[in-house]
């Protein structure tokens, strides 16, 4: 969340330059990536690439997964601002627990059910409610 957190600032930073808002969301995830492969590195010593198949297509999947992911996210930034884009970290368990469940034949149990539908009723919530909502303690 840290680095998204990061990664959303240069993007604000590189708009209200003269960076194209695509190039600005290459620099970014550049830069993450890089600080990923550092961070790897310092902790594990060593890099493994594995090039069976079995890794390899997966993996060149989910960099194109987060890629589109990334690129939706600061266009949801852009349009609807910090505090609801900020609303996709409590939605994604609740996506990961989805598509374990439709792809990997997770089990779904009552705490998981009861978990994904109170993300749910806190995203209606969250859309539902007034914008101008001023609330005094």
């Amino acid at each position: 969340m840290l680095c998204t957190a990061i990664g959303a600032n240069f993007f604000n930073f590189c708009k209200k330059g003269s960076i194209d808002s695509i190039w600005s969301i290459g620099y970014a995830m550049l830069i993450g990536g890089m600080v990923s492969l550092a961070a790897s590195y310092g902790i594990h010593h060593h890099l493994v690439l594995p090039l069976e198949q079995g890794f390899l297509f997966p993996f060149f999947g989910l960099v194109v997964l987060s890629i589109g992911t990334f690129i939706l996210y600061q266009i949801l930034l852009a349009g609807r601002g910090a505090g609801f884009a900020s609303y996709v970290w409590l939605i994604t368990p609740a996506v990961a627990l989805f598509l374990s469940w439709m792809f990997e034949g997770l089990t779904l149990g009552l705490y998981q059910i009861l978990g994904m539908a109170c993300i749910l009723f806190g995203g209606y919530l969250n859309l539902s409610m007034k914008e101008n909502v001023n609330v005094k303690l």
